[in-house]
């Protein structure tokens, strides 16, 4: 099961105190390009690299209920180095995605609510799949995990609270997504179809100030329903990623440690 990340985050614990006293009125558009590359060396000899330009548009409808859509452009390329040879490469337009949160209270209680419509690049050619299979791979956790998939739908809800000097997170999430044709079949064989098996997702993490920057930690674990492709049903496994990240001013920069652990 491959999920699209337009915009990954080690907290659970932004939205709530974002979206206290903000109204219609404060509607942004926000982007944030980045370009991650991969060297990998002996046996596999390839260079992988991908361009993410996140595009969404913010509408605080009131002070507890905040509205996103959001879609990106992504460029992916493979090159083989040390004798690999070959090249691999695919470009265009993700899916929409449409993001609820609605906030409770005073105890930073944030319910979302999300909806994935196909508009992106559903079916990658023979030459592009290597590219396409590679940034959906998820070790080398890419902005953009795949260029478009079916309808889907996912529900939250996570609770921040604080502790002495610390913040605690937890979260909780499921997703489920319509059927899909991402890859050709044999000769004359038109388009596998792909149906994605339901997604849950549950999180705990842990921040606090640390100098003049931040220091978090957390675990996620998630548990994955068969997929069918054609007539064929496998399970990718459950996953657990534990992550942590420091955050400190370096002279007249910024300087972020990032390590995390996939299983």
């Amino acid at each position: 099961s491959c999920i699209a990340s337009l915009a990954p985050a080690l907290g659970l614990f932004v939205l709530a105190a974002q979206l206290q006293g903000q109204s219609i009125s404060e509607t942004n558009l926000r982007s944030g390009p980045q370009f991650v590359q991969y060297q990998m060396k002996a046996p596999i000899d390839l260079k992988v690299s991908e361009l993410a330009v996140p595009i969404y548009l913010v509408v605080p409808v009131s002070s507890a209920l905040s509205l996103d859509v959001g879609t990106a452009f992504a460029s992916a390329k493979v090159e083989g180095t040390a004798g690999a040879g070959g090249t691999s490469s695919i470009s265009g337009l993700t899916d929409t995605q449409i993001r609820a949160n609605y906030t409770i209270g005073s105890d930073f209680i944030v319910l979302t609510a999300g909806l994935n419509i196909p508009t992106g690049r559903e079916f990658a050619k023979t030459d592009e799949q290597l590219a396409a299979f590679l940034i959906a791979n998820g070790f080398l956790s890419f902005p953009i995990s795949n260029m478009g998939t079916g309808l889907g739908g996912t529900g939250g809800i996570a609770l921040a609270r604080p502790l002495g000097n610390w913040n605690l997170g937890l979260g909780a999430s499921v997703r489920a997504s319509g059927s899909y044709e991402p890859l050709e079949g044999t000769p004359g064989g038109g388009r596998l179809r792909f149906q994605p098996g339901a997604e849950y997702r549950g999180r705990i993490g842990v921040d606090r100030s640390l100098g003049t920057g931040r220091f978090s930690m957390g675990v996620t674990y998630s548990k994955f329903g068969d997929d069918e492709l054609d007539s064929t049903i496998y399970n990718t496994g459950d996953r657990i990623i534990a992550q942590g990240g420091l955050t400190n001013s370096v002279g007249f920069g910024n300087l972020t440690i990032n390590v995390w652990d996939l299983y």
